[in-house]
């Protein structure tokens, strides 16, 4: 009997998460959204959009983070 321990015991293809693409996508526009949101809320006159910005691409990532969960 050979006892490779680097030899996987199971041979099944390892599976994709199903809205791996779409999980991707949301967090690219999150990181996007409160980069530019940040950048925003620290301009002297553009506070209240920047925090608005914000809080939008917060609802993002909480879809995203439904999404994970809900799998």
């Amino acid at each position: 009997m050979d006892n490779n321990i680097n030899e996987p015991r199971h041979h099944r293809r390892p599976e994709r998460p199903k809205h791996l693409a779409l999980r991707n996508t949301l967090n690219i526009i999150f990181m996007i959204g409160a980069s530019i949101g940040c950048y925003m809320y620290m301009q002297d006159d553009m506070e209240l959009m920047g925090g608005i910005v914000i809080i939008i691409a917060i609802a993002f990532k909480i879809a995203e983070s439904i999404i994970r969960f809900i799998k």
